[in-house]
């Protein structure tokens, strides 16, 4: 099973929100972050996952995003070969090979004040694109919503959390999800992150607990790159795990 196509290390670069100038990640499907893009630029981001199932054709076409500011306080979200990082997920769509588009807006709502943290929603759509005759695109359209939060309590330790819901019409599958990142900023340019999160599967009542943790380096504030580990668990399923590399830049 090819587990790769719907793993997304994706990071974003350094930018300033405001006031605020902190180093933070974004990877869809995992923990997303408060924060929006600078207004007027593009953001690329890409990443690859590595297994132990993996080939070399697998690399040919990488996990990627395009985000732009849209207003003040919103971003539109482009991307493809993104999905939640799912286990269940990933077993009941691998008739699509993990092929998917999405298109998506995350809006600011609150500004962090205290002990309030910066706060944000994301609503997300994906699609299915069908390369075989066996896939049914039909069954490959879904959506999902969720509440982004980050507390940034020194200059050194932030902790940002989700909370969200997905649904995927024609699979019968609905998913409660919840992430919770630490983020640890080691100097100017390196950035380290532990998180766990998790999937519960309303239909089913199957819940997955995983992990990930990884580093990143930023540099001159227009390139960055990150490498994680990534491990997914559930007690009905095989425990498996990813090395990821991510890469992306501001244009």
């Amino acid at each position: 099973m090819k587990y790769w196509i719907v793993i997304v290390a994706c990071v974003m670069l350094p930018y300033v929100f405001a006031q605020d100038s902190v180093l933070v990640f974004d990877r869809p499907g995992v923990a997303d972050s408060p924060y929006l893009t600078m207004p007027k630029k593009w953001y690329f981001e890409a990443g690859y996952g590595l297994t132990s199932t993996s080939k070399w054709p697998d690399l040919l076409v990488p996990s990627c995003m395009l985000r732009r500011a849209i207003c003040s306080k919103a971003e539109l979200r482009i991307a493809v070969n993104t999905t939640p990082q799912s286990q269940d997920f990933i077993t009941k769509t691998r008739a699509y090979d993990g092929n998917f588009t999405s298109v998506g807006i995350k809006q600011k709502l609150i500004k962090e004040k205290k002990f309030i943290p910066e706060t944000a929603i994301l609503v997300n759509t994906y699609s299915g694109l069908c390369f075989t005759k066996k896939s049914k695109i039909i069954n490959a359209f879904g959506y999902e919503t969720g509440f982004l939060f980050q507390n940034n309590l020194s200059k050194f330790f932030s902790i940002n959390y989700n909370f969200g819901f997905i649904s995927f019409l024609g699979q019968k599958s609905s998913y409660l999800n919840e992430s919770t990142c630490l983020n640890f900023n080691l100097t100017d340019e390196i950035g380290a992150f532990v998180e766990n999160f998790n999937y519960w599967n309303v239909n089913t009542n199957f819940f997955e607990a995983s992990y990930d943790f990884g580093l990143i380096y930023a540099l001159k504030n227009k390139y960055q790159i990150d490498v994680s580990y990534i491990a997914n668990h559930s007690k009905k399923r095989t425990h498996y795990g990813t090395l990821l590399l991510g890469f992306s830049l501001k244009i």
